[in-house]
């Protein structure tokens, strides 16, 4: 029995099947030895692929169709597979919601489960395995219908760029302010709130522009319709009877008793992230809403790992839509015996492991990998 290696589920990173794919289909003899030497390793150290939603998406994301349909074809190649299923969504794989839908579930009726167990307990219920074949006939979809699926990923990929951006920038000074400052302060005029919101939206839009999506175009149209919701919303809060700090915080799901008064807007931002989270959940999956917001953010493992790599990436220099698909990618360092990333988020991870002694104890290993002919030096060292 000493010669049996367990099978371990690897996530490789989207890109990684990209390039495997097209050397797998290169006209070139020396691509196709690369490719074929990648797969017989992964065969030979019993690495299990693991694949979500997210990364159908970016595989699909190509405006030539011959690249696309050789992505698909490959995953087809892979004798064994592994995925998440999908609860409600046949047609597709799990994506990052399947896994904290799951998670939340299981606290509902657990809320004092360790974060390790939340995980097993997860894998248990959404991790199915079988071939490449297996996992692309769940993709039962005629011409058209990728066609349009395509076409919305397209237009999917701007929007991430826009929120991307958003919420990278740095227009509010979020860690000064406090939400007693809603308690503290006066409402402004008519006037006075026209002019801050003035400076508002040309301070987002000088943010679009020098930090975020190098693609992002038409930052002013953005910066000012992101800035007249907040007008929209800021008019519902001057117009409501009653303490304004409570007021604010219930319009975000909040309840006022779970934050303290000189909580940091940045915290406050990341609570009402979680809220709107669940409520989407709850929708979703037809889950019980004032169960689920009853759950602790600390106690959801995909929730915890998200919000710090999201934290770390507000340093960066610029916004990247790709971080939104990333930062879902990286959840897989919890349910994944090995997660390749790029040297981005290999960094990221770092700074979050030094900072978060919990992610640094259940995450897996986390290897940067740009090159994927060098994987199996990498891994072996």
């Amino acid at each position: 029995m000493s010669g049996l290696i367990i099978p371990r589920l690897i996530a490789l990173d989207s890109s990684i099947i990209g390039n495997v794919a097209r050397d797998f289909y290169h006209s070139n003899e020396h691509n196709q030895k690369k490719a074929r030497r990648f797969l017989d390793y992964l065969s030979l150290k019993n690495l299990i692929p693991l694949i979500t939603w997210h990364h159908i998406e970016e595989l699909l994301q190509h405006n030539d169709e011959v690249i696309v349909d050789n992505r698909i074809r490959f995953i087809e190649s892979f004798p064994m597979i592994a995925w998440f299923y999908s609860i409600n969504s046949p047609g597709i794989v799990g994506s990052i919601l399947d896994i904290q839908a799951t998670e939340l579930s299981w606290l509902i009726d657990n809320p004092s489960t360790p974060l390790e167990v939340v995980i097993q307990k997860t894998k248990d219920k959404l991790l199915k395995f079988g071939s490449g074949q297996d996992l692309v006939s769940i993709f039962n979809y005629d011409e058209e219908t990728w066609k349009q699926i395509r076409e919305n990923l397209a237009h999917r990929q701007d929007r991430r760029r826009e929120i991307a951006s958003i919420g990278h920038a740095k227009f509010i000074d979020m860690q000064s302010n406090k939400v007693s400052d809603f308690r503290n302060k006066r409402l402004r005029k008519p006037e006075e709130t026209t002019k801050a919101l003035d400076i508002l939206e040309a301070n987002l839009e000088r943010e679009l522009i020098n930090h975020g999506d190098k693609k992002l175009s038409g930052h002013k149209s953005v910066a000012r319709e992101f800035i007249n919701e907040i007008k929209e919303n800021g008019l519902q809060l001057c117009h409501a009877q009653g303490n304004k700090q409570e007021i604010f915080l219930k319009s975000f799901g909040i309840d006022p008793g779970e934050v303290s008064s000189d909580a940091a807007l940045q915290d406050i931002g990341y609570t009402a992230i979680y809220k709107q989270k669940i409520r989407i959940l709850a929708e979703t999956f037809g889950l019980n809403y004032d169960l689920l917001k009853a759950i602790k953010e600390d106690l959801c493992p995909s929730w915890l790992i998200w919000r710090e790599l999201d934290k770390v990436l507000k340093s960066a220099h610029r916004a990247s839509g790709s971080d939104i698909t990333d930062k879902y990618h990286s959840v897989l360092a919890l349910y994944a015996d090995i997660l390749l990333v790029d040297k981005k988020f290999r960094e990221i991870f770092k700074q979050v492991v030094i900072r978060n002694a919990v992610i640094k104890k259940i995450i897996n290993k986390v290897i940067k990998l740009s090159d994927y002919g060098n994987m199996i030096k990498i891994i072996e060292k």
